[in-house]
């Protein structure tokens, strides 16, 4: 099983309702990342975070281009 960390604003009801109808198809669990990620997942969720990348979709498709 693969770990995606989503970090959203809730009143965006797009986004909600998307997140909603994925989390009732079979295969997909909610973890709190607090109760549930070891410490070096959170490691690795902290440095994503700090990376900055994820901030800017635009950032992340040149970054991608350039790993090709």
């Amino acid at each position: 099983m693969e770990t995606l960390t989503i970090k959203y604003n809730r009143r965006n009801i797009a986004v909600t309702k998307m997140l909603e109808a994925v989390m009732n198809m079979k295969g997909v669990e909610r973890v709190y990342p607090e109760n549930e990620l070891s410490p070096e997942e959170m490691k690795d969720v902290e440095k994503s975070l700090n990376s900055g990348i994820c901030e800017d979709i635009t950032s992340l498709r040149e970054y991608i281009k350039s790993q090709i």
